[in-house]
């Protein structure tokens, strides 16, 4: 089943590599560079699931994500990191979290991630 999915990262060449990951899987994919950028323009849309990058300009992805969820709480949320440390600041108990990807990723640990984050309950 196709599904809407938010990626809120930074880096173009990653963000770009994650949609078209995406989009060959099936899924529609809406990108933004900046979790203020996402807030602002996409807030109203629904999303099956998010995929936000930790390290953020402006607003940090941890908070980025409390502010998606205001909008849209049902939606899972999958962050991705370049940096094993920031783990820790995760809270992975909870429900709406879907895990981590790390940077870089193969392609497969991406399509792994995506289908068991969209097929959490």
């Amino acid at each position: 089943m196709k599904k809407r999915i938010l990626i809120i990262e930074d880096e173009a060449m990653i963000a770009e590599a994650m949609s078209d990951i995406i989009a060959i899987l099936g899924h529609e994919v809406i990108w933004f560079e900046s979790g203020l950028e996402a807030l602002s323009t996409g807030a109203g849309e629904p999303f099956d699931l998010a995929i936000i990058d930790l390290e953020l300009p402006a607003m940090p992805g941890l908070e980025v994500a409390e502010k998606v969820r205001e909008n849209h709480p049902d939606i899972k949320i999958l962050f991705s990191t370049g940096f094993s440390e920031q783990e820790e600041e995760i809270d992975l108990t909870q429900p709406h979290v879907a895990g981590i990807i790390h940077k870089p990723f193969e392609i497969a640990d991406l399509q792994r991630a995506i289908e068991n984050a969209i097929s959490k309950p």
